[in-house]
Formats: C-alpha cells, sequence, structure tokens
C-alpha cells in the first residue's frame, strides 16, 4: 500500500516525461491491481471512457482466452 502511495504523489516529469505511469501490483495469491495514472494535460473525460471500454474488452478477452 505504501509503495501505491509513493506512486501517486510522485511528481510528473513535463520536461522528460513520460507523462503517464503504469504499474501491475499483486495484493495477494489470486488478486492484483492495475495501476494507471495520465497527467491531466494528456487525458481528459472522453479519453477516460474511450480507454476504460477498450481496457475492459481487452481483459475480457484475456480471460477467456480469446484472442483480442
Amino acid at each position: 500500500a505504501q509503495e501505491l502511495e509513493n506512486e501517486i504523489i510522485k511528481p510528473f516529469d513535463l520536461k522528460n516525461g513520460p507523462l503517464f505511469r503504469t504499474q501491475l501490483y499483486q495484493l495477494d495469491k489470486k488478486e492484483w491491481a492495475f495501476f494507471f495514472m495520465p497527467h491531466h494535460s494528456i487525458w481528459d473525460g472522453w479519453s477516460f471512457d474511450i480507454f476504460l471500454k477498450e481496457l475492459t474488452i481487452l481483459y475480457q478477452d484475456f480471460k477467456s482466452k480469446r484472442k483480442s
């Protein structure tokens, strides 16, 4: 939990990037959390809806062992 909190408060390097961060955290033996944090300059509500829809479809395909 502390590692995730540190990632949340870590500032972005606007000059050198990247302008988003991702990380996969293992919470226990069968539970994982995907962390995605974009800088507000590259993100808006419209983009979020598209991203979430695409990510959900890809994850469902992965879980069902379907080709994306």
